[in-house]
């Protein structure tokens, strides 16, 4: 039984000798379940799963299912090679109580260098975005549109679930989305299963155009059926 005072679900995926970086996310405010593909990990009070073949979106909707009967306010999904280059989890955490996004995003490293984020505005309506870290409210999964992720091109590549999931959030979430621009997260690892590893992975990595076409027919033919309602953050300006 879950703690009522604990808001926050971690749920972290990836090699086990980083994931073990993420022992502290098990705390007084927070519940840490984990995914490892190389090898299993034990971390005490925490809730773990082992799996060498299971694909990205696979496995964070494992975890998902993990943690989702506890009824935490977030759900906080973290790729093993996410670094915090400022702010921190705390900071992060404060954020999403105080302005309870639908989905609330950090700054990543590849929106930040692209320039598709708004440099005087403390909190933003993501203009895009990488999905190495993203926390889902409790109505984001109970409504499960956003979630569970898609697994539905996964042979051809696990990248098109990312792509299905920046599509919905942009196209029918984008107003109830908030980017926290003072908590920056760096992927410079790449370390989930990026080709050269020799455990087992099942890896399918890449786009096409044809599969980037198969993705846009699916979303055509109805996969987006809810109205996100008008709803919207404020966009707060820096200090």
């Amino acid at each position: 039984m879950k703690n009522e005072s604990k808001k926050f679900a971690y749920l972290v995926q990836g090699r086990a000798g980083l994931v073990k970086g993420f022992g502290h996310l098990h705390s007084h405010k927070s519940d840490l379940y984990f995914l490892t593909y190389d090898v299993p990990l034990v971390l005490d009070a925490s809730r773990a799963v082992f799996d060498p073949n299971i694909s990205w979106a696979g496995g964070r909707n494992l975890l998902l299912d993990l943690a989702k009967p506890s009824d935490y306010d977030y759900y906080i999904f973290v790729d093993d090679d996410a670094q915090l280059v400022q702010g921190s989890f705390d900071v992060f955490e404060e954020l999403l109580l105080e302005n309870l996004p639908y989905l609330g995003l950090p700054l990543c490293d590849e929106i930040e260098k692209s320039g598709r984020w708004c440099r005087h505005q403390a909190v933003q309506i993501p203009i895009a975005f990488d999905q190495i870290m993203q926390a889902f409210s409790r109505d984001a999964v109970s409504d499960q549109i956003l979630l569970p992720y898609c697994t539905r091109f996964d042979e051809l590549s696990w990248w098109y679930s990312c792509e299905v999931n920046q599509y919905q959030v942009l196209s029918q979430f984008r107003q109830r989305a908030a980017q926290f621009n003072s908590v920056r997260v760096y992927n410079s690892v790449h370390d989930w299963n990026d080709g050269q590893i020799s455990s087992g992975s099942s890896y399918k990595g890449g786009v096409t155009p044809e599969g980037l076409a198969l993705v846009r027919q699916w979303l055509d033919n109805g996969a987006l059926t809810e109205d996100p309602g008008p709803w919207a953050i404020q966009n707060v300006p820096h200090e």
